[in-house]
């Protein structure tokens, strides 16, 4: 299982990067197209993408959603408590089936996580799930019974159970629900057996 969904982290992230022009951006960084994209109100998440309709979440109704609460450390080892909605309850909300319809095509797709400076992560929609995992992927906007910073927030994804906080997006704007297409081969070209 932990090989199927490491496998799956490594193939989104390269068909993404590859949608990237074959570039990684580091945080802060912003492409001229990121800039322009985004006409929502702020304090909204957009939830959209394939199989979704596309759903433009507000702080009230954010709110109203099944609350989860995650004590995590931050990098100095100092414990923080974040409080917010799972993910895998946001991407339900646009009408994701996380049971019996995470099968077969549908674990090609994966959840693109991009914040207003552009950074933006991937997970493969697995890892979302409480199927298929004990990680908690967070949608976050709150942090020690406080409303987020302004730097943070207003939405933040913290995923429970990562050393590493590279994907945890801060100033959360949309969360969107692409395919890993199945790579045509060339006329010609020579096919594993």
């Amino acid at each position: 299982m932990r090989r199927v969904l490491s496998v799956a982290i490594a193939v989104v992230s390269l068909v993404v990067g590859a949608g990237l022009g074959g570039k990684a951006r580091g945080v802060g960084q912003v492409e001229p197209a990121q800039e322009a994209k985004s006409t929502k109100a702020p304090g909204t998440l957009r939830v959209a993408g394939r199989g979704l309709k596309a759903i433009e979440l507000s702080m009230s109704d954010f709110r109203a959603m099944p609350r989860r609460t995650v004590t995590v450390k931050d990098k100095d080892g100092k414990p923080l408590v974040y409080d917010g909605v799972l993910a895998q309850h946001v991407l339900s909300k646009a009408g994701l089936d996380f049971g019996q319809g995470m099968l077969g095509p549908r674990l090609r797709d994966y959840l693109l996580a991009e914040a207003s400076d552009g950074y933006a992560v991937v997970f493969a929609l697995p890892e979302l799930s409480a199927e298929f995992s004990d990680r908690a992927v967070l949608v976050a906007d709150t942090c020690n019974d406080k409303p987020l910073t302004e730097k943070d927030g207003p939405f933040k994804i913290i995923v429970s159970d990562e050393r590493k906080h590279s994907r945890w997006v801060r100033n959360l704007t949309s969360l969107t629900v692409h395919t890993c297409e199945k790579e045509q081969s060339a006329p010609g070209a020579a096919t594993e057996k």
